[in-house]
């Protein structure tokens, strides 16, 4: 049972918690553990990063495929297109990690994922070139603490980190499960300073340069009320994360010889996922969360 629950929400917590753009993997755990290739389509309503988004609302539609090994190790690689902006392309992401589990409480996982991003991207994480982190969690019966950390490579290093309690309730013999938590993101803001810059040299406007003040200063950046979904029947998954967005700690901006203050609004976000596997070793079976899979 704690198994593949904990795998589970190692796996939901890296991708929900850094790469909203790159959308959410939600899994009830069985084939973390698994040699399967999988294929998913995924959909998120809007692209928010930290509690910061584009003025304009940037849905994403991605396609992913993946192999995820026995030992725990997977790779995965996506498209992801926005119909913002007129529509394009805008996002390409590889990803590697190694989940495991060290005792019956404890487990932990350990990614990395490097992005290509569209010249002409709007996106609020753009200037983040690759991010490499790990996952510790504790899972018991009551309320389970996660620590996420991480660091963002761009023009500067940004450093992120990202505690969370979650509690999962199962249904239908443990087929769908609702895990209610609560994540708090605290980090640094250089990724932004380079968002701005770029804006500018967009619009070809050197006047509208902006750069965030004490953008080195580590500090909580949102707080988010997510409520995942998963069930799994056969070797098909479906995901639904409804996500409340509260940013905190507006920035200073300094734009030439004026200092304004960072808008910021409460955002809901809802995002989506279909994913399909292929078992590649028949000889090895399993159980999820000590049942059948069947």
């Amino acid at each position: 049972m704690y198994r593949f629950w904990l795998i589970g929400v190692l796996v939901s917590l890296c991708f929900d918690s850094f790469s909203q753009d790159s959308l959410v993997h939600l899994s009830s755990g069985y084939w973390d553990h698994q040699a399967n290739f999988n294929i998913a389509a995924e959909y998120l309503s809007d692209n928010v990063f930290l509690g910061r988004k584009d003025s304009v609302v940037t849905p994403y539609y991605g396609l992913q495929i993946g192999y995820t090994f026995r030992n725990g190790l997977y790779l995965t690689a996506r498209e992801d297109y926005t119909t913002a902006h007129k529509g394009r392309f805008d996002a390409g992401t590889i990803a590697a990690g190694y989940n495991f589990i060290q005792s019956k409480h404890w487990g932990g996982e350990l990614f990395g994922e490097k992005y290509f991003y569209n010249s002409n991207s709007k996106s609020i994480r753009s200037q983040i070139s690759a991010i490499i982190g790990g996952i510790a969690c504790y899972e018991n019966e009551w309320i389970t603490p996660n620590m996420n950390i991480a660091l963002a490579f761009g023009q500067k290093t940004d450093v992120i980190i990202n505690p969370s309690l979650n509690h999962e309730f199962a249904f239908l013999k443990e087929h769908l499960t609702i895990t209610p938590a609560v994540n708090f993101s605290f980090a640094t803001m250089h990724f932004m300073d380079a968002y701005y810059l770029r804006l500018a040299k967009q619009e070809g406007n050197k006047k509208a340069e902006k750069s965030v003040l004490n953008s080195s200063k580590l500090n909580l950046k949102d707080m988010e009320l997510e409520i995942p979904i998963a069930y799994q029947y056969k070797c098909w998954e479906f995901t639904l994360l409804p996500t409340w967005i509260i940013p905190q700690n507006p920035a200073k901006i300094s734009v030439g010889t004026t200092t304004i203050i960072e808008k910021l609004s409460q955002v809901f976000t809802l995002q989506a996922g279909l994913k399909f596997h292929i078992r590649v070793n028949t000889k090895h079976t399993s159980t999820i969360r000590g049942k059948s899979s069947q």
